[in-house]
């Protein structure tokens, strides 16, 4: 099957309002097989809501030889998905199970987003690193099985500017696969940035043999976005806390103490 990703440039990246924070989040699942339709679309766009809360939306589709679900969750600097269909088919009818996102930009939809205001500050430049990871379990079994997820990153002035962003993640399936990349964020102290995050994810199968398929994106191991301080510190508008948690001191100690425990163990045995 064609692989459903549609490429982007900045030339066409949807730039939202200087004011938007948001997270938003939606779900759809179809079904067309020899026992009927079913669809099932739940959507939340542009809400505001606090850093400690998350925003999920599920769809579920079923007839007695099908099945779809898709699950989106979408929360400042952490978004998830687990798209799910499955078709067992007695004939050589076609048979169509799919869940997704609909969000724009990509083909099928995205699922999970947020957007985000960061406050610069510091003395002098301010040079801040934003990351992002994406970790996917992809399952294509059976005819007709397609999986795949994507993660897109960018920041924006919002006095107005060039978008920062870096190469758009993608995971095809099947598979287990850990992407991450980068870019830089460099301004002056009291300029304001725009950061948002879009999640893809989409899993369907197409089949007209006899036999059971299944396709699977799981993203729920997840898409994490997070912000080093090169040079100044930052706000944001949330309140989350984009830095990536580091190990405290006692965790080391801790596994240091391992370490030791195995290879004296390791060294009685020798």
């Amino acid at each position: 099957m064609k692989r459903c990703f549609l490429a982007l440039s900045l030339g066409v990246l949807v730039i939202p309002s200087a004011q938007a924070q948001y997270l938003r989040a939606s779900a759809v699942t179809t079904i067309s097989d020899s026992a009927g339709g079913a669809f099932q679309s739940r959507e939340q766009d542009w809400i505001i809501q606090g850093s400690t809360e998350n925003l999920v939306r599920s769809a579920y589709a079923s007839t007695i030889h099908s099945m779809a679900s898709s699950s989106f969750t979408a929360a400042f600097g952490v978004l998830k998905a687990d798209v799910d269909a499955q078709t067992s088919n007695p004939g050589t009818t076609n048979h169509n199970a799919s869940g997704r996102g609909t969000f724009f930009p990509f083909t099928n939809g995205v699922g999970a987003s947020f957007n985000d205001k960061l406050t610069l500050l510091g003395a002098g430049p301010v040079r801040l690193r934003v990351s992002y990871n994406l970790h996917s379990i992809l399952t294509e079994s059976g005819a007709g099985a397609l999986a795949e997820s994507a993660l897109d990153t960018f920041a924006y002035p919002l006095a107005g500017g060039l978008v920062r962003t870096s190469a758009i993640i993608r995971h095809d399936g099947p598979g287990e696969f850990r992407s991450a990349a980068s870019f830089l964020i460099e301004g002056t102290a009291g300029s304001e940035w725009g950061l948002q995050a879009d999640l893809y994810a989409f899993a369907s199968v197409l089949s007209n043999t006899p036999g059971f398929s299944r396709a699977r994106t799981d993203a729920f191991h997840t898409g994490l976005i997070t912000i080093e301080a090169l040079e100044g510190t930052f706000t944001s508008a949330s309140g989350h806390n984009y830095v990536a948690a580091v190990p405290e001191p006692a965790s080391f100690a801790v596994l240091g103490v391992g370490l030791l425990a195995f290879r004296r163990k390791k060294k009685a045995t020798l």
